[in-house]
């Protein structure tokens, strides 16, 4: 098994301090499969990018930033959430001119789903996008 350090980039003691923030995803006889925080949302960012309609990421509003409960990863207008190895995700994006906004949310729900279930390996239990505006037209 390799030590959580090699994971995350922080000391045992460090990790052992914040458990809720280390996500096992395979726990086998032969060791173990352990997951960083801020690979979920880069996991998560980059397919939001991939996804036509998006233009850029979106922001965080303060009043949810500023009283995070613990086990939510945030980066990139992307918020997450595991609880016993159950994901939560919220996107907070920012759409292209004529985009249907349904279908990009939608779109976003399901790929990332699709990319947490198929690249990470966990359970997905909701995908909440938040559509904060759309890119103006320049020209």
């Amino acid at each position: 098994m390799l030590p959580i350090s090699c994971v995350s980039g922080k000391s045992e003691k460090q990790l052992s301090a914040l458990p809720e923030m280390i996500h096992t995803v395979s726990q086998q006889p032969g060791g173990s499969v352990t997951i960083a925080p801020q690979v979920l949302t880069t996991v998560i960012s980059r397919t939001i990018h991939a996804v036509p309609g998006f233009a850029q990421a979106g922001h965080i509003p303060h009043f949810i930033a500023g009283r995070l409960p613990g086990g939510m990863t945030r980066d990139q207008g992307v918020l997450v959430q595991v609880t016993n190895g159950h994901v939560r995700v919220h996107c907070y994006l920012v759409a292209r001119p004529d985009t249907n906004l349904l279908e990009l949310g939608m779109a976003v729900q399901a790929t990332v789903a699709a990319a947490i279930r198929e690249l990470v390996g966990m359970v997905v239990d909701e995908v909440n996008v938040y559509i904060q505006d759309v890119e103006v037209e320049r020209g």
